[in-house]
């Protein structure tokens, strides 16, 4: 057959474990995000950005960036000439788990966790439009799926790769403290508004915010602040005194043979907020060109700082869903079972499981709402850029998005901390991002600009030269950019217009 096939049953009974460790927005579109050519990109980086920039109007036609990383497993992987094993036939799981997964578990390690961050978002159609020299807006629609497991056993998350046929950890006690699944799809419909708010001499404020309405499409929440499990062999599980919060939205099914989502459920809010200071050392009109040695051009193409720092916080708010009402937080200490017979457990959908759960464990914790509410990723950014000579810059940035221990309410993205080094120019545009995110260590990637077209990775050299993947970073996008013609003054010392 082509490519593995598993058990669905034997993952969803193990869901109340959180260790399907293979099931899958940290800062989109690294490295490019902070040009001075992101353009409508830029809002989701500072939605102060997108004031005095270097376009009139910046149209998104479509983009998507894709970021999975997860710290447990990696794809064996051929080096530059590609993922092989991903053509391959297998027999079915346990074949295609020997040869093309490897397992990063030390059985000596005390306290060994596993974690897994899914993040896609799709960029419908939005645009940025300058207003005035000194404000600009932007609008625009995203759709966005985050999934985290966070802070799972390693223990479990090997026990459940191996379908539970691992002798070495049979028979023995282990707790899962604080183990969690979040995920949420949404569409965000954005506005942001972005200004020079103050001026004197070299020195520039920008402002900015993003505010969202927010269409929930699903969501699913489990913690488990208490799990106490032990596995006597493959079949037979036992569940003392373990308490779990556990819920989902009553608008989707998965089952082994699909995966469906009916849109639409509730609305939310969100917001963005963000501050840049530029310090232009030759006037407000600094383009890097002189002339008699004065500033020869108000040249609204040009770049005009030399060192531009800012702050942002992204991603204020939530949605709150409609609970499905089988599934419900379980009172403390209601997972209590002895030997329990997974021979006679079979899912074929995610309703199943939660008839199971509810026959085993009905008890349902107090004051119960019919709804549940799910955060926004919330993060902070921090950014520096220095322009070391026309065209030539280095960026600094970065992404802290916390995962709020013991909120089960909540996603998170991935944090980062990114160098960029680049080349700008007005249609062409070449980035070397290097980063260090809270996976997997260092990251080494590349975009590139090519007109209307970008494209980038955020660790497109690190995983295509290693012998296994473990995590993913990818975007593409293309634009309709209508870019400031250059314009010059022929007087040195003339009265520039301060923006």
């Amino acid at each position: 057959m082509k490519g593995p096939y598993f058990n669905p049953s034997r993952l969803l009974v193990f869901g109340l474990l959180l260790s399907t460790s293979l099931v899958v927005t940290a800062q989109d579109y690294t490295g490019y995000s902070g040009s001075n050519y992101s353009g409508i990109h830029g809002v989701f980086f500072n939605p102060a950005s997108i004031a005095d920039s270097r376009y009139t109007v910046d149209v998104n036609v479509a983009g998507i960036s894709v970021q999975f990383a997860n710290d447990f497993l990696e794809l064996r992987n051929d080096g530059f000439s590609g993922l092989s094993n991903i053509g391959e036939s297998y027999d079915d799981w346990t074949d295609f788990r020997q040869k093309a997964l490897i397992v990063n578990f030390d059985g000596s390690a005390s306290g060994q966790k596993a974690n897994v961050f899914l993040g896609v978002d799709v960029m419908g159609p939005s645009a940025l439009i300058t207003l005035s020299p000194k404000d600009a807006i932007a609008l625009g629609v995203r759709y966005r799926t985050i999934v985290n497991f966070d802070e799972v056993g390693a223990e479990a998350a090997r026990l459940a790769i191996d379908e539970f046929v691992y002798p070495p950890l049979w028979g023995q006690d282990f707790e899962s403290d604080g183990a969690s699944l979040d995920a949420m799809t949404w569409i965000e419909y954005f506005g942001s508004y972005g200004r020079n708010v103050w001026q004197k001499d070299e020195h520039v404020l920008k402002a900015g915010v993003t505010l969202k309405l927010l269409q929930g499409a699903a969501a699913l929440y489990l913690q488990a602040d208490d799990l106490n499990y032990n596995f006597t062999n493959d079949d037979i599980l036992t569940l003392e005194q373990s308490t779990i919060q556990y819920g989902h939205t009553d608008n989707f099914d998965v089952s082994r043979e699909e995966f469906e989502v009916k849109f639409f459920t509730t609305f939310g809010i969100g917001a963005d907020l963000g501050l840049i200071y530029e310090w232009r050392p030759e006037g407000a009109a600094y383009s890097g060109r002189m002339r008699d040695n004065a500033v020869a051009s108000t040249d609204r193409s040009a770049t005009r700082y030399k060192l531009r720092v800012g702050a942002s916080l992204m991603d204020l708010g939530g949605v709150r869903f409609d609970r499905d009402p089988k599934s419900f937080d379980r009172a403390p200490g209601a997972i209590d079972i002895d030997n329990w017979d997974l021979t006679v457990v079979e899912f074929d959908a995610i309703q199943d499981f939660d008839d199971t759960i509810n026959v085993r464990f009905p008890e349902q914790a107090e004051g119960l709402d019919d709804k549940f509410g799910m955060n926004l990723p919330l993060a902070l950014n921090l950014h520096a850029d220095y322009q070391l000579h026309k065209g030539l810059y280095v960026g600094a940035a970065a992404w802290i998005s916390p995962k709020s221990a013991g909120d089960p309410n909540k996603v998170h993205g991935i944090n980062r901390f990114t160098l960029n080094p680049r080349f700008e120019h007005r249609w062409f545009e070449a980035g070397l991002p290097l980063s260090y995110q809270s996976f997997n260590g260092a990251d080494f990637g590349m975009y590139l600009r090519l007109g209307p077209v970008i494209f980038g990775s955020a660790n497109f050299f690190t995983e295509a030269f290693s012998d296994g993947v473990e995590s993913i970073n990818a975007y593409l996008a293309f634009k309709i950019p209508l870019l400031y013609g250059r314009t010059t003054s022929d007087m040195a010392g003339d009265e520039y217009e301060q923006y």
